[in-house]
């Protein structure tokens, strides 16, 4: 029995190891302008030809030059080209962009393709499923057992719940 209880209590522990880091925050890339656009999207199953890569490239360096510029309109609407164009997200997290955090169209977009996990609904279900989990286990698991049938029926029950 004691084994029982250390191996529940391990496989709780690593689920919610493994949950918890699947809700950090990845680290920032910052993206220079000399980088090429086609050496980033050898990630992304796109195929694009020279002329497209041409054009994602400029969408980026325009991008890059009107935030210096103080363009922000424009800025913003070739980010939105380039991320249409290649499915690049990373792009909301580079550097060169801080002068356009507090722009209204930029706030907008980066919300727009950002992942939201503000809530906490999604750890109150998963803990709930886990209790679920653990009593299907232990109606399973009893010694004295009057209906075998039933109890494994109540167990599947609150297994699929």
């Amino acid at each position: 029995m004691q084994v029982l209880k250390i191996t529940i209590r391990a496989f709780f522990l690593l689920f919610f190891a493994v949950t918890i880091s699947s809700y950090t925050v990845a680290p920032i890339d910052v993206l220079d302008d000399d980088q090429e656009v086609s050496n980033s999207l050898n990630e992304y199953p796109l195929t694009l030809d020279a002329h497209q890569i041409d054009q994602v490239n400029q969408y980026k360096r325009a991008s890059i030059v009107h935030t210096e510029n103080g363009e922000l309109k424009l800025a913003v609407e070739n980010i939105q080209k380039y991320i249409l164009a290649t499915g690049d997200f990373k792009i909301l997290q580079n550097g060169v962009y801080d002068s356009l955090y507090g722009y209204e169209p930029y706030k907008a977009l980066k919300s727009q393709y950002k992942l939201k996990l503000d809530s906490a609904l999604p750890f109150f279900y998963l803990y709930v499923g886990l209790i679920g989990i653990f009593i299907a286990f232990v109606l399973n698991l009893r010694r004295k057992r009057t209906d075998k049938i039933a109890n494994a029926l109540i167990s599947f029950f609150v297994f699929i719940h």
